[in-house]
């Protein structure tokens, strides 16, 4: 028996050295074609790497090459223009060089509104409409009357030149304020301007109907609106020409900061687009007082030194904010809302203000310059959470009319001056140089016309000095 376990032992080994041998052989085999798998693929990552650094390489040629030819051009236009000014502001003025006053406040080259606008109502008419409230709308309501009896606004409105021209498709606040304005000064039966309300959010994106908001910043964004919409087919002029559309004829003026160096008296004077002046009350309680403490000069000194560029160093100086070109009519914001975290409150005292402004003692080169009030928009409340607005005009019949909603009722002078005013409307008594007394005629309707067939987009705020605490609106 132990010979044939010993024989069946020594038959079986080989087979099982056989199979070992096979096994080795095939575990040889697939590390060879794992190994030859692996070759190839470095070969082709090597294949792909050199490609793709052949690729780079030919963009950074391509880049380098463009970059070469763009420092070029930009050299050429550098010593092009050293030579000579911008095509589009020589060819209207023939100068070689930006005017300037004395002062140093650079003229526009050209105007954009070559026309006139007239300061006074050119015919008697009766008070026109009041405005249904929508819901929370008196902010807007109060602001459109204001503008409504703005004269010079609103008879370059009722010839309706932009509309005739304008080519935008969608919302055109200017378009839309056209139709408004001649609808409201020819019907005395309460209209309902759902044109406008509904497409407030073209004329600032975080407008909604139904939600209350602040009516001077509603004023702002509906100017910019009118702004952006005359400079359709103009972007890329000058900003000083970008100044001279028919808002900025109207509403437009310029602030003036002068810095006088206390060791030279040197001046360094720097300028700023305005539409409507907004002042800090800072406990005045009239009108002049507040324009003197805006106009009062600042002392620079300790850590706020200012660097004089004469002296190249730091020096003491002293700062002064003046008006320095007038516009036609003058738009003043009291600064009533007060915002300091949890506790928002409302400046509720009243400030004395006139019939008549004279802003010469605040102007860069003081004269004699009358204003005459036409309108006074009213907030009426305890804080910016809550409230209403409405609004005092002077109609083109000469009379004064308190504009609450669908209200329209027979005020004295006496009444309007004893507002608690929120934000003021004065127009110049005699037109200044670039507007006279006569008939708005625009010189080109492109000038008025929208030029591109998109939708308006919402607009930025309306220039202002110095810019307003945008404040949560009050309540309708």
């Amino acid at each position: 028996m132990e010979e044939g376990h010993g024989i069946a032992a020594r038959g079986v080994r080989p087979i099982l050295q056989a199979a070992a041998g096979l096994e080795l052989v095939r575990k040889r085999a697939a590390m060879g074609r794992s190994g030859k798998m692996k070759k190839h693929r470095m070969e082709e990552g090597r294949q792909l790497q050199q490609q793709k650094a052949e690729r780079q390489r030919a963009v950074d040629d391509n880049l380098s090459t463009q970059h070469q030819a763009w420092k070029r051009s930009i050299a050429f236009q550098l010593s092009s223009t050293s030579a000579r000014p911008a095509a589009s502001d020589t060819a209207a003025s023939g100068s070689t060089a930006p005017r300037k006053d004395k002062d140093g406040f650079v003229q526009p080259s050209r105007r954009l509104f070559n026309g006139t606008v007239a300061h006074k109502w050119l015919s008697v008419r009766p008070v026109g409409a009041g405005l249904r409230n929508m819901g929370n709308t008196c902010f807007l309501n109060a602001v459109l009357q204001c503008l409504t009896y703005t004269p010079p606004l609103a008879q370059l409105f009722l010839q309706q030149q932009h509309a005739k021209h304008c080519e935008t498709t969608g919302f055109c606040v200017q378009c839309e304020l056209e139709r408004h304005v001649t609808r409201a000064l020819h019907t005395k039966d309460p209209i309902c301007p759902k044109h406008i309300v509904f497409n407030l959010r073209f004329i600032a994106r975080h407008f909604r109907p139904m939600r209350q908001e602040d009516a001077h910043e509603c004023l702002r964004y509906i100017l910019d609106g009118l702004h952006s919409s005359c400079l359709r087919g103009h972007e890329h002029v000058s900003a000083a020409v970008k100044q001279t559309t028919v808002v900025d004829s109207i509403f437009g003026g310029h602030l003036r900061s002068q810095v006088r160096c206390s060791n030279h008296q040197h001046r360094s004077n720097t300028f700023d687009a305005f539409m409507d002046l907004s002042l800090e009350l800072a406990g005045a309680t009239e009108l002049t007082k507040a324009l003197q403490h805006f106009t009062k000069p600042e002392r620079l000194y300790g850590d706020n030194q200012y660097m004089c560029e004469r002296c190249g160093k730091k020096v003491d100086a002293e700062k002064r904010l003046s008006i320095h070109t007038l516009p036609l009519v003058l738009t003043i914001h009291l600064k009533r809302f007060s915002f300091t975290g949890l506790h928002d409150g409302k400046v509720s005292r009243y400030v004395q203000f006139g019939e008549t402004l004279d802003v010469g003692p605040y102007m860069s080169q003081p004269q004699k310059t009358c204003y005459r009030l036409f309108a006074v928009l009213v907030h009426e409340g305890f804080s910016c959470h809550s409230g209403h607005y409405y609004c005092f005009v002077k109609s083109p019949n000469g009379t004064w009319y308190c504009m609450d909603d669908t209200s329209v009722r027979n005020v004295s002078l006496k009444t309007v001056l004893q507002q608690k005013a929120y934000v003021l409307f004065y127009i110049r008594e005699s037109a200044p140089s670039t507007a006279q007394s006569a008939p708005a005629t625009p010189a080109k309707p492109a000038a008025l016309a929208a030029k591109t067939p998109a939708q308006s987009a919402p607009a930025t705020p309306a220039r202002s000095a110095p810019a307003s605490s945008a404040a949560p609106a009050p309540a309708a």
